[in-house]
């Protein structure tokens, strides 16, 4: 009787159940039942010393909440951004990032676009209500 009770409430399993416990609670409030913000519909164009990048990734991390709008260019670097499965981007303030990879799996995976607009962005934007047309005119060389 002892082992079965030190079994069920040893310090690994109180441990284990709480962790269990903390996950789901994070996981249900994490569902997709929260209702989605304002959404503004948002494009644009992405160049490189004025010309367009194709296959680029284009992504607005937003200042003030937890979701963020991304689009990926086509051949004339032209993006519309989704929030989620629903095209838009909420109303703020956002720092923007742009990655740009080979297609060639074979190359190593760095960004063709300057780090300077990637990891390490300074580019910031700001999605009002309505239409927004936001260009992005980097400088550097793609590789």
């Amino acid at each position: 009787m002892r082992s079965l009770y030190n079994l069920l409430f040893s310090k690994t399993i109180l441990r284990d159940a709480w962790v269990v416990l903390i996950m789901t609670f994070f996981v249900v409030g994490c569902g997709s039942g929260k209702e989605i913000p304002p959404l503004a519909q948002v494009s644009g164009t992405v160049t490189i010393d004025g010309k367009p990048v194709s296959g680029a990734s284009v992504i607005f991390e937003p200042k003030f909440q937890a979701v963020s709008a991304s689009g990926g260019t086509d051949e004339e670097g032209k993006f519309t951004l989704m929030y989620g499965d629903t095209s838009g981007a909420a109303i703020g303030d956002y720092i923007v990032r742009v990655f740009h990879y080979g297609d060639d799996p074979e190359l190593p995976q760095e960004s063709l676009v300057p780090d300077s607009y990637g990891a390490a962005s300074t580019l910031t934007a700001t999605v009002k209500e309505g239409e927004n047309e936001i260009d992005f005119d980097l400088k550097g060389k793609k590789k």
